[in-house]
């Protein structure tokens, strides 16, 4: 698409000394088209930086040229941020380090290459570990995780990304580079003074937010699982603002990440399992809030879909030892504990309560290490069984980042899934994070049939239709890429959007850092 361009991008880069590798044929092309999303969008070229001064050459060459830029990470992405058709700048490869750990501080310095499963190895041993913890987190980069605001399992504790982001290192959309951190209203004024484009930045940050809070205050979803949009909220307390609020959760629409400071939390003591078996999935969306009440770490729902696929495979039909019967549906609540009599004293009480509430018909438990792991196996390799079904239909994920207030969870589920049952004539695979009111829905779709695809598109209508009514969100985890930006301007209102709309273009008013997302 941008093959001209191309040639006199690549062409600078070896005259200024690039050290590091560049591709423009097709097989790499290719190999960096896709990511986990549905989608497909080929690049003109990928360039492997070596250093932090082969990235700044990177995007330098690139404004130059004006050819679009997309910082990748792992290419985990659900949602489709990690594709582009302009150039792909990988960090994997060889900026993944950890620059600096300070143990006494909770505070670690990484690349934007570094892996998440790589630095909870290195801050173990001091008791410590990342907060959010994605499900790709033996893969998924800190740049890609500051990028999509990822958050985990365990979100009821620790929230996401932006809320351990300490600074950021960036390079701007001009080719300047900046650092951002929280300053004080003084200093953000002492910021704004200048002809650059950072200086720039802080003061129309400024003014938007001034010009639009009513609009920010008033047409903000109020759910605090949230990755859409821009995050202006937080920049209306001038007592303490941080612009890494901004870049968190950008994917990469507002500047290229190059140095990451996130503050870390600590390992916990003890940690053990209860499975609760439900008859009916209505049963087991209607005990979540009941079981919040025990203030466990994690609840993540496993739908028979899954268990189903497990017992058709020897490996991990021996690993089923904790279900009992034939549920429809499983909640498996993890408990943080002091030691293992507090532990027990936490299932048990959980125990009391469902009896006495009716809710499930049994519940194992996972205290012993085998036990657990068996459990934490079963959740992982479900999901994966079920999307290998043999044929053109699978499980695809459009919806399933939605997220709305617990107690409207049962809600919007059977309502979405009758929709589905009854309109569209298709199922779908539900799991994940029932404590913070985040079922991942993978709506039964073969994209190879026309009527599917229409399906895709009224399945996706009708869900942020929902979710805006109950108060949630329509992006709580992957974020919005191809999948739902599309939605963005129903879903925020017509005010928000275009005001998030003056963000991306105070940060980027050439459009060059993946634009479309």
């Amino acid at each position: 698409m941008y093959s001209a361009q191309i040639q006199d991008y690549l062409l600078y880069l070896e005259q200024q000394g690039f050290t590091g590798e560049s591709y423009a044929d097709d097989l790499h092309r290719m190999l960096y088209a896709t990511d986990a999303s549905n989608y497909m969008m080929k690049p003109s070229c990928v360039v492997v930086p070596k250093t932090q001064a082969d990235v700044l050459l990177a995007v330098q060459n690139a404004v130059k040229v004006g050819v679009p830029i997309l910082a990748r990470g792992a290419g985990s992405s659900l949602a489709g941020q990690t594709t582009t058709q302009g150039i792909v700048i990988d960090f994997t490869k060889h900026l993944n380090q950890i620059l600096h750990f300070d143990a006494e501080k909770k505070e670690i310095t990484v690349e934007p290459g570094a892996v998440h499963e790589t630095v909870n190895r290195l801050v173990k041993p001091a008791g410590l570990m990342l907060g959010p913890d994605p499900a790709s987190g033996n893969r998924a980069t800190l740049g890609g995780m500051t990028a999509n605001n990822a958050t985990g399992t365990h979100s009821i504790l620790y929230g996401s990304t932006i809320d351990h982001l300490v600074s950021c290192k960036v390079i701007l959309s001009d080719g300047s580079t900046a650092v951002f951190e929280a300053v004080n209203d003084e200093e953000w004024e002492a910021k704004s003074k200048g002809k650059t484009l950072e200086a720039e930045i802080y003061r129309e940050i400024d003014e938007l937010v001034d010009k639009k809070s009513k609009t920010i205050l008033n047409d903000t979803p109020r759910h605090w699982r949230r990755q859409g949009g821009y995050r202006l909220e937080k920049m209306i307390d001038k007592a303490n603002r941080n612009l890494t609020h901004l870049i968190c959760g950008s994917e990469g629409t507002l500047a290229v990440i190059t140095e990451i400071t996130l503050k870390l939390v600590d390992l916990p003591k003890v940690f053990g399992l209860a499975v609760v078996q439900y008859h009916t999935r209505q049963e087991s969306l209607n005990s979540v809030t009941t079981i919040l009440e025990t203030k466990p770490s994690a609840v993540e729902l496993l739908d028979f879909n899954a268990i189903h696929r497990c017992r058709d495979v020897a490996e991990y039909a021996a690993k089923l030892d904790f279900v009992v019967g034939d549920p429809q549906a499983l909640l498996i609540v993890e408990y943080y504990a002091e030691d293992q009599v507090d532990l027990l004293q936490r299932i048990e009480k959980l125990e009391k309560l469902l009896k006495k509430k009716g809710f499930g018909y049994a519940i194992t438990r996972g205290i012993e290490e085998q036990k657990i792991n068996n459990v934490l196996d079963i959740r992982k390799a479900g999901l994966g069984l079920v999307m290998g079904i043999k044929g053109d239909t699978k499980p695809l994920p459009f919806i399933e980042d939605a997220a709305v207030p617990v107690e409207h969870l049962a809600t919007y589920i059977e309502e979405l899934m009758d929709f589905m049952k009854q309109e569209l004539k298709t199922d779908a695979v539900l799991y994940a994070h029932a404590s913070a009111g985040c079922l991942h829905i993978r709506p039964f779709i073969n994209t190879k049939d026309s009527y599917d695809v229409e399906m895709m598109r009224r399945i996706a209508i009708k869900s942020a239709e929902m979710v805006k009514a109950l108060g949630g969100n329509m992006s709580s985890e992957h974020g919005d890429g191809l999948s739902r930006g599309w939605l963005n301007e129903m879903f925020f209102g017509k005010d928000l959007y275009e005001t998030y709309r003056s963000v991306k273009r105070i940060f980027d008013p050439y459009n060059l850092l993946n634009p479309g997302k």
